[in-house]
């Protein structure tokens, strides 16, 4: 599944508009030129490094008339953020300075686009990873899966009615992404802060052995349960776009939201 490089870090990333949906509604950053909503009906990029890594997928509300603008600023927000600064830091101190930075992004997004009452708001899951650290940070329902030796494990928390029925021990894991209460968001970018305190989740992964990193919207949890995903993985060939792989596979498997998959290979720095 991993395959071998020379870098800390290998990273493939895809976006497709679906079959469906008219425009794509998700948006995502990789350390590169943000994409426009009109670019991303089809997109694919491979690309590795030794530094840093700041990656992210926003998911913007389908049922807000601007999820794609909340997406997008999003993301826009996420290109100031200095990795050389966090990669100076403490875990302690990173975790901290994560919680206050999407606490301020939620508060921006709500005030340039919910308080003329128009409703319009995004997900975010983000992955930062250096040669001592790797954070996994979410607000809202778009997973993030680790593939570890053959165990793959969410490592994300699902803000939505379905997660909580999950937590609650009403319903199984694999149960729970194909609930209906999976479209129910309890939390998300754009939520009035004056209302509500926004809680982001944060995953702190050990720095030993090879991991891959699945960052997605949730079009490709529609038809994809987790363990589905990292059996798709092992057969895909080397050299090929993991994650273009996966967009396509659900696509085929009829999924009918837009499509956004991150996957990053981290590699052992035992």
């Amino acid at each position: 599944m991993f395959g071998r490089g020379t870098g800390l870090w290998h990273l493939s990333a895809a976006t497709d508009v679906g079959t469906v949906r008219e425009i794509n509604q998700d948006n995502f950053y990789i350390m590169e030129k943000i994409k426009t909503h009109p670019s991303l009906t089809h997109y694919a990029v491979q690309k590795s490094g030794k530094g840093g890594l700041l990656c992210a997928i926003c998911d913007g509300m389908g049922g807000g008339v601007r999820g794609e603008e909340a997406a997008l600023l999003a993301v826009k927000a996420l290109q100031g953020w200095k990795t050389e600064r966090f990669f100076r830091m403490e875990e302690t101190a990173l975790e901290q300075e994560f919680i206050r930075k999407i606490q301020q992004l939620n508060d921006f997004i709500y005030e340039t686009i919910n308080k003329g009452k128009k409703i319009g708001g995004c997900t975010m899951t983000l992955l930062y990873l250096d040669k001592k650290k790797t954070f996994v940070v979410n607000v809202g329902d778009s997973p993030c899966i680790c593939f570890k030796q053959d165990i793959c494990k969410v490592v994300s928390v699902a803000d939505n009615h379905a997660g909580q029925l999950y937590r609650w021990g009403e319903i199984t894991e694999k149960a729970q992404w194909k609930h209906p209460g999976k479209s129910h968001l309890t939390q998300y970018l754009g939520m009035d802060p004056d209302s509500v305190l926004l809680s982001p989740h944060i995953y702190k992964a050990s720095t030993l052995g090879e991991e891959l990193y699945l960052l997605a919207s949730d079009g490709l949890l529609d038809m994809l349960i987790p363990e589905d995903i990292g059996e798709l993985l092992k057969k895909i060939q080397p050299g090929k776009n993991l994650a273009e792989e996966l967009v396509d596979a659900a696509k085929r498997s009829g999924s009918r939201d837009n499509i956004t998959v991150i996957v990053v290979r981290k590699e052992d720095k035992k």
